[in-house]
């Protein structure tokens, strides 16, 4: 949720500044607040469910799946963002290295 409410108020402030805002320089603003909300839109999801640890699961669930498919950029943000708020996301990395990992031992991610 924290994330969520990060990149909303990221978001909020480039486009009324029309420029970058926050850790994360780019040229083109108009593809930071693409990015963002691209990389957080599934994160509401869980919110419906009202049982608190079938919430929390679904919530962890959908933030691994987002650390295993964002983009480097979309990671980078997040890296920070979890950071700056105390949360230990070692173990998301962990997630994306393995996935990678597996991604070009089974031939479906190219040498980048």
């Amino acid at each position: 949720m924290r994330l969520l409410s990060i990149a909303a108020l990221d978001i909020r402030a480039m486009a009324s500044r029309r420029r970058t805002y926050g850790d994360h320089p780019a040229d083109d603003y108009h593809e930071r607040i693409r990015s963002l909300a691209d990389a957080c839109h599934n994160l509401p999801g869980p919110l419906h469910i009202r049982h608190k640890r079938e919430r929390r699961r679904a919530a962890d669930n959908t933030l691994e799946y987002l650390w295993k498919t964002a983009s480097d950029t979309q990671v980078a943000w997040m890296r920070i963002t979890l950071g700056k708020i105390g949360f230990n996301y070692r173990h998301l990395d962990d997630l994306r290295a393995r996935t990678i990992k597996d991604l070009h031992t089974q031939g479906l991610l190219g040498d980048d």
